[in-house]
């Protein structure tokens, strides 16, 4: 499972649920589940959503 489905789960939200409150598309939601890459700006848009849970960088390492 990638971090950021783990991530959101443990939230208890719904993939729309989380595109909502991210500003982020339901579609790069599912790409980032399933580890296919993220753009900076979808990133940042997870990130700010949760500023003193997640960090840039986190989403970074999920593609090594």
């Amino acid at each position: 499972m990638s971090f950021i489905k783990e991530f959101r789960t443990e939230k208890g939200m719904t993939q729309k649920e989380f595109a909502e409150k991210t500003g982020v598309s339901i579609n790069k939601i599912s790409m980032v589940e399933n580890n296919k890459g993220i753009d900076i700006e979808g990133a940042c848009g997870i990130c700010n959503a949760f500023p003193k849970e997640l960090e840039i960088k986190q989403l970074a390492i999920q593609r090594r």
